[in-house]
């Protein structure tokens, strides 16, 4: 049985890493979309665009979007034919048992694969947005409406979807955002998971395992001046936040310095701390 669930945090705590993170785990495909003002989500399911027709002049062309592509997973062949019928039978129902679609003929598997799909920021979404999930959410009778002609698309079976939010029931604190209120009974289709706070720990490790050739003893000055950033932008209305995606990406940048510039360091060892 597949839940989809919504991962309730403060801002920056690294809750849209954890989707890609899960996908990467399972082996399964993954998209990412994000609510924001003047968004239309219908976008993501179909749009339809003006294109030269076959006698001149132009015709309107139904284009499928990303969120309807993502919805019915990922199709690839693989060739078994080497393996035993029985090995194949159950390689097969190892492949469903994962919520995979799976036709075996004559060894060649073709085999569908749903996948992860992370709306981000659904605590900033208009009741008109969220409409486009509202079928979608029914859990087992997962349905896409199709904004042009009205059907109902079948969602693969498997597919996950994962929301985030950087307010609870209550709001944010101490955060400067506004925020929509939820829908409660799209909410009710989800399970809640709470997103602690970043420690430095944590963090320490996202930076060792994204880029390992940067001394921990780097890494830990790193991170202390990361999160006195953030402490500042927390304690004082400064419209900054500090997110785990950028301490990679300024780890990246310290990475390049590095290299860049290596007889201009002057190296320090620290005393870790969390």
């Amino acid at each position: 049985k597949t839940s989809h669930m919504i991962l309730q945090g403060e801002v920056s705590g690294g809750k849209d890493i954890f989707a890609p993170a899960y996908a990467s785990t399972f082996n399964l495909p993954h998209m990412s979309f994000a609510f924001k003002a003047g968004l239309a989500p219908r976008a993501w399911v179909c749009r339809t665009d003006l294109v030269e027709g076959p006698r001149g002049g132009t015709i309107t062309e139904i284009v499928e979007g990303s969120l309807m592509k993502a919805c019915r997973g990922v199709t690839v062949k693989r060739d078994f034919t080497m393996m035993s019928q029985e090995a194949r039978t159950s390689l097969k129902a190892s492949m469903e048992k994962a919520l995979w679609t799976v036709t075996d003929v004559d060894g060649t598997f073709t085999i569908t694969v749903p996948a992860v799909i992370l709306f981000s920021d659904y605590d900033r979404a208009s009741p008109e947005q969220l409409e486009v999930l509202r079928q979608a959410l029914e859990l087992n009778k997962e349905r896409l409406v199709h904004p042009v002609t009205g059907e109902l698309i079948p969602i693969l079976k498997g597919t996950r979807f994962i929301f985030t939010a950087n307010s609870g029931s209550d709001g944010a604190e101490n955060s400067n955002n506004l925020f929509n209120a939820k829908d409660g009974s799209l909410l009710s289709r989800l399970v809640a998971v709470h997103v602690p706070p970043i420690t430095k720990s944590f963090e320490r490790e996202v930076i060792k395992v994204a880029y390992p050739s940067i001394h921990l003893d780097h890494i830990t000055i790193l991170v202390d001046c990361i999160h006195a950033v953030r402490k500042l932008a927390k304690e004082q209305p400064l419209g900054l936040e500090v997110s785990l995606r950028q301490t990679k990406q300024w780890a990246s940048l310290a990475l390049q310095s590095m290299e860049d510039f290596p007889t201009c360091l002057l190296y320090t060892s620290p005393s870790p701390r969390d």
